[in-house]
């Protein structure tokens, strides 16, 4: 149960860095299917592949965009937080699991971005940037450490708080909890703060729906509820509220029949149902000849500000891990 932690959090934002998906309908409209607030990956893709991109297919483009700038707003957050206490260098640490190659990948290529925003704004004097394997990492009653006994001030930690909140050491030390205390308690600034998890869960599209305060964006909002019920005879999509990777997805056609499913563990208690949002058919060229399929549209929220786009292309309805990356240019797919 993480509302303890949730309830004792301090931090400025609920999210650092977060990702929203879109499913743009046949009417052009961008849906907001869910939001990745916890550990959003496509990373390396959105902020270094798309100005690969933009230099191959824009003649008149040069590569010197200032692609670092976004991610100042998270390092002028983190120096708020230690403004009174920059007598001495703080350690910002970068974790994932280094036997899972995106993730590990992905935690590497934030800190190269790290260390970009924190040079140009000359803070590189104030910190020095590690890497470290998830499974090194040492939390105890007094803080985090490094292996080799390194104290940790930041940590960029991608991994799922979902899963985090459960992991023990193997003598059996609440490791995970442990880590959320000393967030709270000020002994860590993480990244993404613990109250991310209400933003990463599916179930809060269902509640705004459901409060209707929102009313400028409930029309950008699939439509989205915690009980089938509410879309009985339309097709749905019913997915897990902490489900990742397409991982769990089903699609329910009207007449009940399920036309498409990837489970992974099921569990219909803690899924919501999205009323299945039809889009146009594209046509992308792989390594492996052309392929029609769907888009998926995202945006990046870096410091509580917009950012950069991302863009995935599946061959089928629900993007999974066969999903594509697609270069962005100027804004837009280099296919449409």
């Amino acid at each position: 149960d993480l509302t303890p932690y949730i309830l004792n959090d301090n931090s400025q934002l609920s999210s650092y860095i977060a990702r929203l998906d879109f499913v743009k309908d046949l009417d052009g409209v961008f849906k907001l299917v869910e939001i990745n607030a916890d550990t959003p990956c496509a990373i390396p893709e959105t902020y270094y592949g798309n100005f690969i991109a933009e230099e191959e297919f824009n003649k008149n483009f040069s590569l010197t965009a200032d692609i670092d700038k976004d991610w100042r707003n998270i390092i002028n957050i983190i120096q708020d937080h230690f403004k009174a206490s920059l007598d001495d260098k703080k350690i910002i640490c970068f974790a994932a699991s280094n036997e899972y190659i995106e993730d590990w990948n992905n935690a590497r290529y934030v800190g190269q971005m790290f260390r970009l925003a924190a040079y140009h704004e000359t803070y590189n004097s104030y910190y020095d940037m590690v890497m470290s394997p998830l499974q090194d990492l040492v939390v105890t009653d007094y803080g985090v450490n490094t292996k080799d006994g390194q104290h940790i001030d930041v940590l960029y930690l991608l991994h799922p708080k979902e899963l985090l909140i459960n992991d023990t050491s193997e003598d059996g030390y609440p490791v995970g909890k442990k880590l959320l205390e000393l967030t709270n308690e000020g002994k860590v600034f993480l990244i993404n703060p613990p109250k991310a998890i209400l933003l990463q869960n599916k179930a809060l599209l269902a509640a705004i729906k459901y409060i209707g305060k929102y009313k400028d964006v409930l029309p950008f909002i699939a439509d989205t509820a915690l009980d089938a019920r509410e879309f009985m005879g339309q097709k749905m999509v019913c997915k897990p509220i902490f489900g990742r990777e397409g991982c769990d997805v089903s699609i329910i056609e009207s007449d009940g029949e399920v036309s498409y499913s990837y489970e992974a563990e099921q569990d219909l208690d803690n899924h919501i149902y999205q009323k299945f949002i039809e889009s146009k058919t594209v046509t992308a060229e792989t390594d492996v000849g052309v392929w029609s399929g769907k888009y998926t549209y995202s945006i990046f929220v870096l410091g509580g500000k917009p950012s950069m786009p991302f863009l995935r292309f599946s061959p089928y309805d629900i993007c999974g891990l066969e999903s594509l990356w697609v270069p962005v240019i100027g804004g837009w797919c280099i296919y449409e």
